[in-house]
């Protein structure tokens, strides 16, 4: 089923409105969870953060109150001394063994306990002498003499001087010994090792604990806004999180427990309710672990009440938007049917058509566009038929794409091309006028091929000659080596047609081209009925004369020096002579274009540097060493005509040397 215009556009406008309602929500949604997981992962930080201050703290005011027991309690020091001094035999009769001495030291720490702040402050509290013999158990105050050397925490206080450590499992305590007021596993302590110094060294270790309970993990949640579990490696959970999630967050904890502790937050669902949750150890050996938790549906609450109010806001902006949906497609389809008609009568080549929008909006100016366009197909259609006999298809179609193309008369620098099939008019005098323009036509064919695939413009066709020039329409910066290409391309296709037609028995054939590059003025000239695009000036002129030179020198390709400076070094030249041709006053530097560079064989490159240095010797005035090297030359090619006409001119210079004020420069008396 086809729609009418108007309503695609009504449809359009709902379509755009209700995607641009529905693009803001989704765009709203994913900008809050990413803003609400930032902001989570920075309370997760934050609770580290505490964590690890805390910890800090803690070791700080145990690692206090243990100096200043060591400091401020005689009798502590004295229990201590007298325990770590009671298995030395030190000499002295009468003194108690040493199992005396440490139910001596048991009883005084008993006695002294009420006023030790440090035993009531903490759940752990352990004395040991500095053998590692326990001397008073707070759990079991009547024990004493167990070697508590197999504790980790205390073989790492007598190495480093304090240690930390977390107990979650029965195989965190020596086998025997209570130490914590409730069985493991089903609570986590942390205890702390500080060794007791005074005098000269070290007289026994306090070691304090505390469970990390509910009122820790509280005061965790207020400083960093995020929900704590801690979950033991028996499976037990403690929690700031309502006790129902039990369960579900020892599922969690499993899922984590192969995730390091820097791992990414993930997301998970407890009752539903989306939550962020990360994980930290509570230490490297412990297989107890934080569970860090932060509501995702709670930080999010607010954007629902903004879905509500961007959804109504929507729907009245999409009523609205439909309202003048319809009033606009009313407006459309009346001046888009006009264009309508109009584009199917420039599709049948009229182009005589114009259309009138008064409207004073797109629509209008869609009108003037339309209207510009078929003046613009008009000129482009005059532009193709001017330029389509004289430059290639890829030239025409640039020309046609140009907006820089001007048809009126301009001046450019172009490089231009004469070429001449020599003996042409012999040959129509002896065959038949179909064999002639047979043998035309293939010549002229194979040179405008070749000017063709080098876009170049063909300029002229008159008899036997051929005019083309390079750089105009379109801007060739290389157009001099284009013209050199066309002109060593030409030369070779040329002496191939002329062998054919030597084989036939047409021969005394040749060919001239002659090279010049200058300004020209070209544009279209134009009569009432025909019109053509050409170049016009004294470059073409001078072209022409410099093709007729290479009869005079028996060369097929001449150039001028300003065509061989732009060439540069791509192909291979002879300075022939600086002349002066006829109808013009400045000298021209005449040059036999050889061929590019590289294909050009060496002895050729050494007979035209022959050439040349007898040129230079000529030039300075010394004309025994040019005749000297130009014989030599012509004994080596007798038929060089340019070799053999610098040299009478070397003769006639001997016969008669010119003036001072000789320039050097050769008159040529013909055209």
């Amino acid at each position: 089923m086809t729609l009418r215009l108007r309503t695609r556009i009504f449809l359009a406008m709902a379509g755009v409105a209700a995607g641009a309602l529905i693009a803001t929500l989704v765009v709203a949604q994913i900008d809050a969870e990413d803003r609400a997981e930032r902001q989570i992962s920075q309370r997760f930080e934050r609770a580290r953060l505490s964590f690890q201050r805390l910890e800090a703290q803690r070791e700080r005011s145990v690692a206090e109150g243990v100096a200043s027991l060591a400091r401020s309690h005689p009798v502590f020091r004295t229990v201590l001394s007298t325990a770590s001094l009671a298995a030395y035999d030190l000499g002295l009769g009468g003194m108690p063994s040493e199992g005396d001495a440490l139910r001596d030291a048991n009883l005084r720490l008993r006695s002294i306990l009420p006023s030790l702040d440090l035993a009531t402050r903490h759940e752990i509290f352990v004395v040991a002498s500095a053998r590692g013999e326990l001397l008073f158990d707070r759990c079991e105050p009547e024990r004493f003499g167990d070697d508590l050397t197999g504790l980790d925490v205390l073989r790492d206080a007598v190495s480093a001087g304090s240690a930390t450590d977390v107990w979650s499992r029965a195989r965190d305590l020596p086998l025997g010994l209570a130490l914590v007021p409730e069985p493991l596993p089903g609570v986590v302590y942390t205890v702390m090792v500080s060794p007791v110094e005074f005098g000269d060294g070290v007289h026994g270790f306090v070691l304090v604990g505390d469970p990390i309970g509910p009122e820790m993990l509280g005061r965790l949640r207020d400083v960093s806004d995020v929900d704590i579990a801690l979950i033991t490696g028996a499976g037990n959970a403690v929690t700031t999180l309502p006790v129902e999630h039990a369960a579900e967050l020892e599922a969690l904890a499993s899922v984590m427990a192969g995730m390091p502790p820097t791992a990414a937050p993930i997301e998970w669902r407890l009752d539903g309710e989306r939550f962020l949750v990360a994980r930290e150890q509570v230490d490297e050996e412990s297989e107890a672990s934080f569970l860090l938790l932060r509501s995702l549906d709670a930080e999010l609450a607010y954007l629902r009440g903004l879905e509500k109010s961007v959804a109504l806001v929507g729907a009245l902006a999409l009523a609205c938007a439909l309202a003048a949906s319809a009033l606009l497609s009313r407006g459309i389809t009346r001046p888009v049917a006009a264009l309508q008609d109009a584009a199917r009568r420039v599709g049948r080549a009229d182009l005589d058509v114009r259309v009138e929008v008064t409207t004073r909006d797109e629509l209008g100016e869609l009108g003037d566009a339309f209207n510009s366009m078929v003046l613009g197909l008009r000129e482009r259609d005059r532009v193709r038929r001017t330029f389509e006999r004289h430059v290639s298809k890829r030239v025409a179609d640039e020309i046609l794409n140009s907006s820089e193309l001007e048809m009126e008369g301009q001046r450019r620098e172009v490089t231009v091309l004469f070429v001449d099939l020599a003996g042409f008019s012999a040959m129509t005098e002896v065959s038949a006028p179909e064999q002639v323009m047979e043998r035309l036509s293939e010549y002229v064919e194979a040179v405008s091929r070749i000017v063709e695939e080098e876009d170049g413009t063909l300029n002229e066709l008159w008899g036997d000659g051929v005019l083309a020039f390079w750089g105009a329409p379109l801007a060739q910066p290389d157009h001099a080596l284009r013209a050199c290409r066309t002109a060593t391309r030409s030369a070779e296709a040329l002496r191939e047609i002329l062998a054919r037609w030597s084989e036939d028995g047409v021969s005394d054939l040749g060919f001239r081209m002659g090279l010049h590059t200058g300004p020209v003025i070209v544009g279209e000239l134009a009569a009432r009925t025909r019109s053509k695009y050409a170049a016009v000036g004294d470059a073409v002129n001078l072209a022409s004369r410099i093709e007729s030179a290479g009869k005079l020198y028996g060369c097929e390709m001449l150039v001028s020096g300003e065509t061989r400076m732009r060439v540069g070094e791509a192909f291979a030249f002879r300075h022939l002579e600086r002349v002066r041709v006829m109808g013009r006053a400045a000298p021209v530097d005449l040059y036999e274009l050889l061929g590019p560079t590289g294909e050009v064989d060496a002895e050729r490159i050494e007979r035209a540097g022959s050439y040349e240095g007898a040129l230079e010797a000529l030039m300075n005035r010394k004309p025994d060493e040019s005749e000297r090297l130009l014989r030599k030359l012509l004994k080596e090619t007798p038929d060089d005509r340019a070799a053999g006409r610098l040299l009478e001119r070397v003769q006639r210079w001997k016969e008669s040397p010119p003036p001072e004020s000789w320039d050097g420069v050769e008159q040529l008396d013909r055209k």
